[in-house]
């Protein structure tokens, strides 16, 4: 059986990303709530952490994570998963779509901290004043936005420092 990646409109993208990465923060797990049922999303009736998307509007495939009673980050699915067996041919596909949504990202929230491509895996990094963290990560088998607290982010940059300086923070 064939199976195309599919994905969001442009315009859906950007409204799904601004909707999390513009709430504000802190955010509380029924806030996270409200803004994926504000979406049209619907819970999974036993954890509403877990969520459905646009390419799979049956079941959960998208979720956020609570630490300490607050959304410390989310993981949302932009397309449909691609089987291992036509992943040669989505690739194309997917690294059009993901282009696409990095300029319209780039319009909304300015030049990505970091980009990065490795042939069949790629991201793009923006890091908001706020210090939310919006990453958009793409393969041959999906494209799915990842948007962290300003807390995760802070992490993040913490971590990046050590590693630039070299010393090891484990």
């Amino acid at each position: 059986m064939d199976h195309e990646l599919m994905t969001v409109p442009v315009d859906r993208a950007v409204e799904i990303m601004r909707a999390w990465a513009l709430h504000t923060w802190p955010m509380t797990a029924d806030e996270g709530v409200e803004v994926y049922t504000g979406l049209g999303f619907t819970p999974r009736p036993e954890d509403r952490t877990f969520f459905t998307s646009d390419m799979s509007p049956q079941e959960v495939d998208s979720f956020f994570i609570v630490d300490g009673g607050r959304v410390a980050s989310g993981a949302l699915r932009l397309s449909n998963w691609v089987p291992e067996e036509d992943w040669e041919r989505s690739l194309p596909k997917s690294r059009a779509a993901f282009g696409e949504y990095v300029r319209a990202y780039t319009r909304v929230l300015g030049e990505p901290l970091s980009s990065e491509d490795e042939g069949t895996d790629f991201s793009c990094r923006w890091i908001l004043d706020t210090k939310v963290m919006v990453m958009l990560i793409g393969n041959e088998a999906f494209i799915n936005l990842h948007v962290d607290s300003p807390e995760n982010t802070g992490l993040f940059l913490w971590e990046r420092e050590m590693e630039e300086r070299g010393e090891d923070y484990m």
